[in-house]
C-alpha cells in the first residue's frame, strides 16, 4: 500500500514538473513571439490614448545606443531575409555601382598612377570587390568604418596601404582614461569639445565576446555615415525607414495565406434530406479511407480530380467557393509596397509591380530615381576622393613621393618663389613680368604653377583625382555619339570627356590603338592594296579615265575619291564603254579649231 502511495505521489510530482516546464515554455515562445513582434515593428510601442506610434528612445538627434544596435541589426536581418527589403538595398546598389566605378589620378606623375594602381588591384585589398561593399554597408548600417593600414611590421610608414572594415555594433564605451566631464566619448566616438563634427579617436571592440578594445586615431579611420545631421555622430540606415512597412506586409502575406487555408479548408459539402442519423452514418461509412497521415490517424480521402459523383435519393453535394475577396486586399498590399518604394526612392516596378512604372518611364534624367542615384554617386564620390587622397599621404609620409608647395591663392604673379623659401627670388625675377615655369625644382618647391591648359595647379593636382561613375539613363548610342561627336567638334569637351561620355576608357583605348596599329603589319586583316600598284588595274582605271568627259574626269581628280573613280569603272564596264575615247566638246570662243 505504501508502495502504490509513493508511486503515486511521484507521478504526480512528475506531472506537475512536466506540466510547469510546459508552462515556461510557453511563456518563453510568447515572449519571443512579443520581442519579434516588437523589433518588426520598427523599434516603435503603442501608445496608450492609441493615438498612433511613439519613437523609442529619449535621443534629441539620433537613436540611443541600445536603438541604434536594434536598428542595425533589424535591418541587417531585413536585408538577408526579406525579399522586399533586399530588393529595395540592392537595386540602389547596383544601379550606383553597376559594372564598376574608374578614379583617375589629375596628376600627371606616373608614380602616382601607379600607386594608386597597386592599392585597388593588390589582393590585399581587393577593391573592385570591396568598394561595392563599401557602398552596401554604408545604405545598409547607416554608415561604415574603414581602417587605413600605412605601417610594416617594424612600425615604420609603408607606402602599400591596407583597408579593412570595423564593424559598427563593435564601437563601445570609451576606457576609463579618456573618459571626462569636458570629453564627449559617447557612441563609442570622441570628439572635439569645442567642434562636435571633429573626431578625435574610435573605441572598437575587438570582438563580439572580447573586452579588449582598440583606441584607433581619426586619422586612421574613415567615417562614412548617410542620413544623419553633421553634429550627429552616427548614420541612419537606407532601410529605416520602411522597417515598420516590412514587417505589416509580411504579417498581412502571412494572415492572408492563413485566411486562404481556412476558407479552402472545406471545398464539398453532402447533404443528405429526410434521412436518419443512422443513415448519415451508413453514407458516410461508404467512403473510401485513407491512414497516410503521419501520425497515424485514418482520414477520409477527396474525390480525385475527374471524379463523377452519383447522388442518390436524399443526397446532395455542394461544392463551397473559396470568397477569400482577393481583389478587395490587393489594394492592400499594393499600398504597403507604394510606402516601400516612396521610403527608398524605388520605382515600383522593383518591388514587383510594373503596372504603373515600367523601366522606359523610369530611367529618363527627369525621374526621381535617376536622380536619387546621382545624388548617391555625388556623395560616395567624395569618400573615393578621399580614400585618394588617404593612400598619396601614406607614400608622402613614407618618403616616396613629395608634395608640391602649397599656392597662396591670393599672391600677386611672380610671389609665388618667395612664398616657396627664397625671399630673394621675387625681386630676382627679370622685368618682363612672365611667371615662373615651375619647372625648376622637381621636389616641388617651386613646381606649382598651373600647367598650361589647366585650371588647377600641380599641388591641387596632386591629391585630386576624377570619378568615372556608370552610365545609369539608357541612350539612343546613335544619337549619343553623334551628339558627343559634335561637341568635340567644336571644342567644347576634351578627348578623353567624349570617351568618358561614351561608356569608354580614354587610356586604354589608347593603348589598345597603339597596340593594333604597331601590330598592323603582321596583320592581315590591316593590310590593303593599293589598287595603283597592280599593273592590270592602272591600266583598267587608265580606260576609265579616257573614256569620261573632260569635266568628269577634272571632278573626280579634284575630289580624290577613289571611291568614286572604283564605282565609274564599274559603271563603264556594265555600259561596254571601256577603252572608248569621249568626244571633246567645243568651248564656245575658242580658237584654231
Amino acid at each position: 500500500m505504501l508502495d502504490i502511495i509513493r508511486n503515486t505521489y511521484k507521478r504526480w510530482v512528475d506531472e506537475s514538473a512536466l506540466r510547469a516546464e510546459e508552462v515556461r515554455n510557453m511563456l518563453d515562445s510568447a515572449k519571443v513571439f512579443h520581442s519579434t513582434i516588437e523589433e518588426a515593428s520598427g523599434m516603435v510601442t503603442e501608445r496608450s490614448g492609441g493615438q498612433g506610434w511613439d519613437q523609442t528612445g529619449a535621443s534629441k538627434y539620433s537613436h540611443t545606443p541600445s536603438d541604434r544596435q536594434s536598428m542595425i541589426r533589424q535591418c541587417r536581418n531585413m536585408a538577408r531575409f526579406d525579399p522586399n527589403a533586399k530588393a529595395a538595398l540592392l537595386n540602389v546598389v547596383y544601379y550606383i555601382v553597376g559594372e564598376g566605378v574608374k578614379v583617375n589620378p589629375c596628376s600627371k606623375d606616373e608614380r602616382i598612377h601607379k600607386l594608386w594602381r597597386e592599392f585597388w588591384e593588390a589582393p590585399r585589398n581587393r577593391m573592385a570587390l570591396r568598394f561595392p561593399e563599401f557602398v552596401l554597408r554604408t545604405l545598409r548600417d547607416g554608415e561604415v568604418f574603414l581602417q587605413y593600414f600605412s605601417k610594416d611590421d617594424t612600425g615604420a610608414p609603408s607606402w602599400k596601404t591596407t583597408v579593412r572594415f570595423r564593424d559598427p555594433e563593435l564601437l563601445t564605451q570609451a576606457p576609463l582614461e579618456y573618459a571626462g566631464a569636458q570629453v564627449d566619448t559617447t557612441e563609442g566616438i570622441q570628439v572635439d569639445p569645442d567642434d562636435p563634427e571633429r573626431a578625435l579617436r574610435y573605441f572598437i571592440k575587438k570582438s563580439e565576446s572580447s573586452g579588449l578594445v582598440d583606441v584607433v586615431d581619426a586619422k586612421d579611420i574613415q567615417h562614412a555615415k548617410i542620413l544623419a545631421d553633421s553634429e550627429q555622430k552616427r548614420g541612419e540606415s537606407h532601410l529605416q525607414a520602411i522597417l515598420k512597412l516590412v514587417a505589416s506586409y509580411d504579417d498581412w502575406l502571412r494572415y492572408r495565406i492563413i485566411l486562404n487555408k481556412v476558407r479552402t479548408a472545406i471545398v464539398l459539402v453532402r447533404k443528405i434530406e429526410g434521412g436518419t442519423s443512422d443513415d448519415v452514418k451508413k453514407i458516410a461509412a461508404g467512403i473510401s479511407q485513407s491512414s497516410t497521415a503521419k501520425d497515424g490517424s485514418v482520414a477520409k480521402r477527396m474525390p480525385n480530380p475527374g471524379t463523377m459523383l452519383t447522388a442518390s435519393a436524399g443526397v446532395d453535394y455542394r461544392f463551397e467557393s473559396a470568397n477569400i475577396n482577393a481583389a478587395d486586399a490587393a489594394d492592400d498590399g499594393r499600398n504597403m509596397k507604394l510606402g516601400m518604394a516612396a521610403g527608398t526612392n524605388n520605382p515600383e516596378y522593383v518591388f514587383g509591380d510594373a503596372s504603373n512604372a515600367n523601366y522606359a518611364s523610369t530611367m529618363i534624367a527627369e525621374s526621381p530615381f535617376v536622380k536619387g542615384i546621382r545624388h548617391w554617386q555625388t556623395i560616395f564620390e567624395w569618400h573615393l576622393k578621399e580614400m585618394f587622397r588617404r593612400v598619396v599621404q601614406a607614400a608622402v609620409d613614407a618618403g616616396k613621393l613629395t608634395a608640391p608647395a602649397e599656392d597662396d591663392i591670393f599672391a600677386e604673379p611672380g610671389e609665388q618663389l618667395a612664398e616657396a623659401g627664397d625671399p630673394k627670388a621675387a625681386k630676382e625675377q627679370p622685368e618682363t613680368g612672365e611667371a615662373p615655369t615651375g619647372k625648376e625644382s622637381s621636389q616641388g618647391q617651386q613646381g606649382t604653377s598651373p600647367t598650361p591648359g589647366s585650371l588647377i595647379s600641380d599641388a591641387e593636382a596632386f591629391f585630386k583625382c576624377d570619378v568615372q561613375w556608370p552610365e545609369i539613363i539608357h541612350r539612343d548610342i546613335k544619337q549619343l555619339t553623334d551628339s558627343v561627336v559634335a561637341q568635340r567638334n567644336a571644342k567644347l569637351v576634351s578627348e578623353p570627356t567624349a570617351a568618358q561620355m561614351l561608356g569608354h576608357d580614354y587610356e586604354e583605348e589608347v593603348r589598345r590603338q597603339a597596340v593594333i596599329e604597331e601590330t598592323s603589319a603582321e596583320n592581315p586583316f590591316k593590310q590593303q592594296a593599293d589598287p595603283f600598284e597592280d599593273p592590270g588595274m592602272s591600266a583598267e582605271i587608265d580606260a576609265a579615265m579616257q573614256s569620261l568627259s573632260p569635266d568628269e574626269a577634272q571632278s573626280i581628280l579634284k575630289s580624290g575619291d577613289m571611291g568614286g573613280i572604283m564605282k565609274t569603272i564599274q559603271t563603264k564596264r556594265k555600259a561596254g564603254m571601256m577603252g572608248k575615247k569621249q568626244p571633246f566638246a567645243k568651248k564656245k570662243g575658242a580658237q584654231g579649231e
